[in-house]
């Protein structure tokens, strides 16, 4: 089915000839000069192909004829397209090395064959020739014949399907899981029920598997029953494995513990006597004693433990559990399975109501789609751009629906509704999801990794030189119409805006079948089941073969040996595979044998995706020179220490990817040539990496450059290594800079118009920026000097996301002191290591700041948010403040801030010029800081603060004595706040003497030497505090009788409080307590009798 990417495969060669032919037009001296009648030819046969292609692809479903002919064709085109980048590849290496070379160097290279222009174009005119010779000879073939006279005429426009019925949000997240309800209560109480298995041994782990078919829902509705109030309550652990078929325990015990280093004995320790559920997700192992394994580790939890697993197979369940504890899921009813379909196909109930028609064929085709939620959310995604209701019909009336399960190679394997649903995707969206066969089943694959490798094989079509969109921002579209689709699961974006996704194992299964056989992906399973030999005589007679991926990390067999898979058979045969595009060698075997067999890329000119992730090599391979076509290159986690220059002459290079390359401290001299460049990972290399190259500045197509280090040319080895080395004026041009920058080593500008030079207010499409005046060797500088370099770095007006660290200025810049209005869609802020920072920018009035910390400021003592009072009469009666200070804020940590005395609140009259208020700033900042100020307003404006504030996080504040949020003015006021942790505020003697808010969940105490109470009101209304933690608080005799009116508690803490003698009686009470820990408080002689009818409560007291 890979034949059916060849419509937009031939747009794209039509276009690239049409344009290489305008750029050339009166160009003696261009490369397609004297051939350009044969391009011109060639073009022509292209667009007349082109005119059936789209009938062609659809009639090649049903038509075997059609379908080889279409093959035969795409290897056409592909070497079509090959001589097309190998022109625009010749004459991007003229723009580059022309102009840089002097006028003897321009004549030897005259007299040099393999690069003289006329023998390029005669080797380039012979191949064009004979590709017009394979298109006339398929042209005469009946087939085309046959297409041609049956054609109508085709819109090549296939990108914009709208047809202004409605505008619709294609993005929307379901907020609901439907027609699961029933089957979600089962399982809960399944789950939640004490008594588990009728036998000791499933008392003590039950496992409850669901099954079901492909495509049923059974992980949407682990996940259902795992975030469930109830669930989460009743469990002290929880934890999620997505299994596939990699029944490995070590992996398994690697994966819970969210630790690759994680060993078997750590999960014991971690799973010791506590109430556990894990979901073992999408289980295929049928190996008895594999289960066996996995199941002695994991006994050791309390009583209650519970295995919920998913999985396709009756066999398998079997050899983890008795068959009365399987949970059969059924298939969808079928009025929940249209409201599904509906939802995707309309958006709501009433835009249905307004199209009954189109609603009629919805129930014929919901039909079809057999209960199936994952098909009915596929086609009502394909069909909600439509209202035409013959597109409808030709979707409820399509031969898919009979002849595609008679495909034995395919029956069980793909679904019809999905197979539908790919035929109807536009041709550049097929191309991008037949590509993704090749991550393994289940692998999380990372987005923007992912759009990178479709850009480097021109799946993303360029934008308009109008558009202000980048071709990113088009892949990132292409992205989201497909998951909107269901072509992958939801993504998942981390704190640090990293975006996953996954993909259903049935949408794998078809990525599979359309990718044919120019998709081949090795692995263990692939190996054993086809023999080395096969495999092996596959790769190198495969004309078609396109894609390679070879997954290998060192994998045992069911006796635990390590499998020795052919890998020198393999890589010798790679090198017959010439038409590869793409290659993913992730295996570690293959670092020594690249270091003996270096040409073996030699061979593959045509790449343009290379993966050499994670193989330990020394030396980066010199054959990669020969791959001029290479647009994508990952060296990430190997051990050279040198990019070698010739990784300069790569001039079609769009992604460089060096993560995590511990020993990386050389750039190449010519990093200025690599005009391509968009994307340059270099994560994980702080540690080594002491400068940027000279020239970086020139690559103005950069887009990611997330790790800037400015180097110290003092302490550079050679006179050369000094020569290379670029400053942070390199920045100057880098505007298209997109998501996060991080500058290091700033202490090293010596003269802040160097900073200036960076020019970083100009990179408005930067979310998040990090100042570091960190490095290595910190010396001695005057804090002006900080103070100046960072008032020349004035960041960009549109920034989310800012972090300034070890800036030993002792005021911030001017630019700082209306940020607020300067940065209004700042939703993080951080300032840390700054021990001479003695005064901080107004933040209270940031509208959108939604993360606030502040960390090691020594020298800080108070910290001042001015708001203003409003004039209301014309005699100058003050009004109320006209802001609500932190209206967005989240999260709020203080840390290790010493002399932190005082966070006040400061009123001044409104109307003043800005200007005036500058001027005025630093006069009046020390007399404002000494007086604490009293006003009227005060209580006004404590009942408007931190209206969102959800986490509260004071930890070695010292002398801290007045703080809003907690004064009992203040802290009733905190309506959003589920967390407070107070940690090491040796001037903290109580908790305020009144109610704290309802909302907190969380509560934690720790190193408060002068805290001695801990007042009954304030616990009075916490009915969802469900974790209570204090400790070494020496003072404290008691806790407050209040608490065993807490019912949602489910762990108390108690350690190293040495004045503690009693607890409250009461405890007993708490039905939902399951965890009550207490250890060195020696004067605590007893518990409360009450403790001993908490039937599943854990106690430990040492």
């Amino acid at each position: 089915m890979a034949e059916a990417i060849l419509f937009d495969l031939a747009s794209t060669i039509a276009k690239g000839l049409g344009n290489l032919l305008v750029q050339e037009i009166g160009v003696a001296s261009g490369v397609a000069y004297g051939v350009k009648k044969e391009l011109r030819k060639l073009e022509e046969s292209l667009s007349k192909i082109q005119a059936i292609l789209l009938d062609a692809e659809k009639k090649s479903a049903m038509d075997n004829e059609v379908k080889d002919w279409l093959k035969k064709l795409k290897e056409i085109a592909y070497d079509a397209e090959d001589v097309l980048d190998e022109f625009a590849t010749e004459a991007l290496r003229h723009r580059v090395e022309l102009p840089n070379n002097t006028i003897l160097k321009q004549v030897r290279r005259c007299f040099s064959l393999s690069n003289h222009p006329l023998v390029f174009r005669l080797k380039m005119g012979y191949r064009i020739k004979a590709i017009i010779e394979r298109i006339d000879s398929i042209q005469k073939d009946g087939v085309y014949s046959r297409i041609g006279s049956s054609s109508t005429p085709q819109s090549v426009d296939d990108h914009d399907i709208s047809d202004g019925r409605r505008q619709t949000d294609p993005f929307v997240i379901e907020s609901e899981v439907l027609g699961r309800e029933k089957d979600k209560e089962k399982l809960v109480k399944l789950l939640t029920s004490s008594s588990g298995g009728s036998n000791e041994e499933e008392k003590l782990l039950t496992v409850i598997p669901i099954i079901g078919i492909g495509g049923l829902g059974k992980t949407t509705l682990a996940q259902y029953v795992y975030n469930d109030k109830r669930v989460e309550t009743h469990f002290e652990l929880r934890m999620w494995v997505c299994v596939s078929f990699d029944f490995n325990v070590t992996h398994i015990a690697k994966k819970i513990l969210e630790d690759p280093s994680g060993s078997e004995s750590q999960l014991r320790e971690k799973l010791s006597g506590k109430r556990y559920l894990l979901v073992l997700d999408d289980v295929w192992n049928e190996h008895a004693g594999k289960w066996e394994d996995l199941r002695k580790l994991l006994i050791g939890g309390a009583s209650g433990s519970m295995i919920l697993v998913t999985t396709r197979s009756r066999k398998v369940a079997s050899t983890m559990t008795p068959d009365k504890l399987f949970y059969n899921l059924e298939c969808l009813d079928e009025n929940d399975c249209e409201s599904l379909f509906n939802k995707r196909a309309f958006g709501d109930e009433k835009e249905a109501t307004n199209h009954p028609k189109l609603v009629k064929i919805g129930k014929a085709i919901v039909k079809k789609c057999g209960g199936l939620p994952l098909a009915a959310k596929a086609l009502g995604a394909l069909l909600r751009p439509y209202s035409d209701e013959n597109y409808w019909l030709d979707v409820l009336k399509t031969e898919i629906w009979n002849i595609w399960n008679r495909d034995d190679e395919a029956e069980g394997e793909i679904l019809p509704a999905l197979m539908i649903s790919y035929n109807h995707l536009p041709s550049h969206l097929k191309h991008c999801f037949a590509y993704c066969c090749l991550f393994p089943q289940d692998h999380v694959i990372d987005v923007d990794d992912l759009i990178n490798q479709w850009m480097a094989h021109g799946f993303i079509q360029p934008p308009s030189t109008e558009s202000p969109l980048t071709i990113q921002d088009i892949g990132n579209k292409y992205f989201r119409e497909l998951l909107w689709r269901s072509f992958f699961q939801e993504e998942i974006i981390d704190d640090f805006g990293n975006r996953d996704c996954k993909m259903h194992d049935l949408m794998h299964n078809l990525a599979r079948w359309v990718a044919g056989k120019e998709s081949l992906v090795l692995d263990s399973t692939s190996i054993s089941s086809s023999g080395s030999s096969n495999t092996t005589i596959s790769i190198s007679s495969s004309q078609a073969l396109r894609h390679m991926v070879y997954y290998f990390e060192g994998e045992e067999n069911d006796e635990g040996d390590e499998l020795n898979f052919p890998t020198p058979l393999i890589l010798r045969s790679i090198d017959k595979a010439q038409k590869l595009r793409t290659l993913h060698l992730q295996c570690n075997k293959f670092s020594q044998l690249l270091a003996i067999n270096d040409g073996l890329l030699s061979s593959l000119r045509g790449l343009r995706v290379l993966n050499l992730r994670g193989l330990n090599m020394k030396h980066v391979p010199s054959s990669i020179d020969y791959l001029k076509q290479l647009r994508y290159l990952d060296l990430s986690h190997n051990d050279f220490q040198l990019l070698p220059n010739f990784i300069c002459r790569l001039y079609n290079l769009q992604t460089l990817r060096l993560n995590y390359c511990e020993y990386f401290n050389e750039w190449p001299r010519d990093m200025k040539k690599m005009v391509s460049l968009k994307n340059l990972e270099i994560d994980g290399v702080d540690d080594v990496l002491k400068y940027m190259p000279r020239g970086l500045g020139q690559l103005t197509s950069l887009q990611t450059l997330e790790y800037f280090v400015v180097g110290d040319p003092d302490t550079c080895p050679t006179r050369k290594r000094k020569k290379q080395m670029g400053g942070v004026g390199e920045l100057h041009g880098l505007n298209q800079l997109r998501g996060k920058l991080w500058i290091y080593g700033l202490r090293n500008v010596r003269d802040s118009r160097d900073a200036e030079e960076a020019n970083l207010k100009e990179k408005s499409k930067l979310q998040s920026l990090i100042l570091d005046f960190s490095v290595v060797d910190e010396g001695t500088r005057l804090s002006r000097e900080d103070e100046s370099v960072l008032g020349n770095l004035q960041p960009p007006s549109k920034l989310k996301d800012l972090e300034i660290c070890d800036y030993q200025g002792i005021k911030m810049p001017r630019w700082t002191i209306r940020s607020s209005s300067f940065l209004p869609y700042l939703e993080g802020l951080h300032i840390g290591d700054c021990h001479n920072l003695k005064s901080l920018p107004i933040i209270g009035e940031f509208p959108c700041l939604k993360f606030l910390t502040l960390w090691s400021l020594d020298a800080l003592e108070v910290i001042c948010n001015k708001v203003v009072v409003t004039v209301t009469s014309r005699g100058g009666g003050e009004g109320k403040p006209s802001v609500t200070l932190f209206p967005s804020l989240q999260q709020l940590l203080l840390d290790h801030m010493p002399k932190l005395e005082r966070w006040t609140i400061s009123l001044v009259q409104g109307g003043r010029k800005e200007e005036e208020e500058e001027e005025e700033e630093e006069e009046e900042e020390e007399e404002e800081e000494e007086e604490a100020p009293q006003h009227n307003h005060n209580l006004h404006l404590l009942s408007s603060m931190f209206p969102r504030l959800t986490n509260l996080d004071l930890k070695f504040c010292d002398n801290l004595k007045t703080m809003p949020m907690l004064s009992m003015e203040g802290i009733q006021h905190l309506t959003s706040l589920r967390k407070l942790n107070i940690k090491n505020l040796s001037s903290l003697v109580s908790l305020p003497d009144c109610p704290a808010p309802a909302t907190l969940e969380e509560l934690y105490i720790d190193s408060c030497p002068s805290l001695v109470r801990l007042p009954d009101c304030f616990f009075a209304n916490l009915k969802l505090l469900s974790k209570f933690q204090i400790s070494t608080c020496n003072g404290l005799k008691s806790l407050p009788e209040s608490i065993q009116h807490l019912t949602a508690l489910k762990s108390i803490e108690i350690g190293s409080c040495e004045g503690l003698t009693t607890l409250p009686e009461g405890l007993g009470n708490l039905a939902s307590l399951q965890v009550l820990r207490i250890w060195e408080c020696p004067n605590l002689s007893s518990l409360p009798e009450g403790i001993q009818h908490l039937t599943t409560l854990e106690t430990t007291k040492h």
